[in-house]
């Protein structure tokens, strides 16, 4: 191969390699081809950064601290990807005083950026210069060789460049979070919404990202003189995967399915509706969770009422109305009276949400 060849071959790699270790030297120069060698290989570099950015932590932050919430695997991220995007900043910053100093200008040429329009064409124009008789710069180094290990400002301007990154991108993810959505669909059976809100389910605060509502005022259930009333059924889809401690163990889930029942008590009875099931129409079986489910039941005096939430887990949802159909059920025993058998009953209501 011809040495011309040879290093036109390597100009999309040799000016980086160049470039990381100039990365905190400002005393040389750079010439035109390798300044613009660099810039194009940073912009390929940010945008695969950026790519990774909008996939993940631009989706959901990687910690909150109200409501508190901390994924190391994302955090870990956050400041890998924010060091990389300070380094290539620098990277980017430097090269372009040198290749300032190589047109015969000094770095605070810059200063020239400030004037919106007029400023950055400047700029721009003495970039795109050829290289110049240095008059002004003197070469006080070779470029590629500077000990740039030994740089301690140079260090700490990085540190501080990756912590202010971190926190500007996190930052920005979670204030994505709660910027509202207008775009509200309402009827007369059910309502959804877009806004983010915070469940609150026992300790956890889980972010919500749309919630689907169906009021079912006539699920009426009877048993002599007690009534069961499921007046609404609520669906959460929440912002990514989350993991929580439930009574069956640590699980991680993709929604949750709310049931708000009434129970008015025409006779002594014990039940638990917090231990009872939910199929959908997806075929998903879900067991309540009892942990994080509310305590409004269990042993009822005749001419209690009472009511309460009840939670379902849900681990595979992409939206709520995905969910068209869900049967609950869920058991009650009377309590003996006078020697009498208790009478256990097994209950069951089909909630068409589809309407």
């Amino acid at each position: 191969m011809h040495p011309s060849h040879q290093r036109h071959s390597l100009n999309w790699l040799k000016p980086l390699r160049v470039g990381v270790q100039d990365a905190f030297q400002l005393n040389s120069r750079l010439d035109r081809a390798n300044f613009w060698w660099l810039i194009l290989d940073l912009v390929l570099l940010n945008s695969g950064l950026l790519i990774t950015l909008l996939n993940t932590i631009l989706q959901y932050p990687a910690f909150r601290f109200q409501p508190a919430y901390f994924n190391p695997a994302k955090v870990l991220l956050l400041f890998v990807i924010s060091l990389l995007t300070g380094g290539t900043t620098i990277v980017g910053f430097t090269a372009t005083v040198r290749r300032l100093h190589d047109t015969n200008r000094s770095g605070h040429y810059l200063w020239w950026l400030l004037l919106p329009g007029v400023g950055p064409c400047l700029v721009l124009v003495r970039l795109l210069a050829p290289s110049k008789a240095l008059i002004k710069f003197s070469e006080t180094h070779v470029s590629g060789n500077h000990p740039w290990r030994h740089q301690v400002a140079g260090w700490l301007l990085l540190f501080l460049a990756t912590v202010a990154y971190a926190g500007f991108f996190n930052a920005f993810s979670t204030a994505a979070l709660t910027v509202p959505n207008h775009n509200f669909a309402a009827n007369g059976h059910r309502q959804s919404t877009t806004t983010t809100e915070y469940l609150a389910l026992g300790k956890h605060q889980i972010s919500i990202a749309s919630q689907q509502a169906h009021p079912t005022t006539n699920r009426n259930i009877s048993w002599g003189p007690t009534t069961f009333t499921i007046d609404r059924l609520t669906v959460y889809k929440t912002y990514g995967p989350y993991s929580l401690l439930t009574n069956d163990g640590r699980r991680t889930i993709n929604g949750l399915i709310k049931v708000h029942m009434k129970i008015h008590a025409g006779r002594a009875l014990t039940t638990y509706p917090a231990q009872g099931t939910l199929l959908t129409n997806d075929g998903q079986l879900l067991r309540a969770d009892l942990s994080n489910s509310d305590w409004f039941a269990g042993m009822l005096n005749k001419g209690i009422n009472t009511a309460g939430n009840i939670y379902f887990l849900v681990p595979h949802l992409n939206k709520p109305t995905d969910l068209t159909k869900a049967h609950f059920s869920w058991t009650a025993a009377n309590q003996a009276i006078n020697g009498q058998q208790p009478m256990e009953k097994q209950f069951s209501a089909v909630l068409d949400l589809a309407h």
